[in-house]
């Protein structure tokens, strides 16, 4: 995970966010990550902020603490960003499903399609 760690100080905003997505799976053994990953939450990388935000509720299992990262990753302008803020809010979103709802109901009323959409298909996807 050093390697991954080092690959989240890299230039190009790719390898940081491979970085962040490998340590999305690797849950809490990868603490050691969390203060580099929380520093990636401000990069100028939409994508980047998105997987560094999964792997942060990944390695705390605070999910509810990056709602706001995933809803904002909705209305990227990067389609890989919006596509992995749709699957990690939907994780999310059942792993904190009371922190959730008030996001995704203020998403329903989104100017862009892709981000009602999405709230609208997470919303009735979680029991409540």
């Amino acid at each position: 995970m050093v390697a991954q760690r080092e690959a989240l100080q890299a230039k190009e905003a790719s390898i940081r966010g491979s970085a962040a997505l490998a340590l999305i799976t690797s849950g809490p053994e990868a603490k050691a990550a969390v203060p580099a990953l929380t520093e990636r939450l401000r990069d100028d990388d939409e994508k980047v902020r998105v997987l560094s935000a999964g792997a942060l509720a990944s390695i705390t299992g605070k999910a509810e603490e990056y709602l706001s990262t995933f809803v904002a990753g909705l209305a990227s302008e990067d389609e890989e960003a919006r596509i992995w803020a749709s699957r990690l809010l939907g994780l999310a979103a059942h792993q904190a499903k009371s922190a959730a709802q008030p996001l995704l109901l203020q998403a329903i009323k989104h100017d862009k399609s892709f981000v009602r959409s999405v709230a609208l298909s997470i919303l009735a996807g979680i029991e409540l």
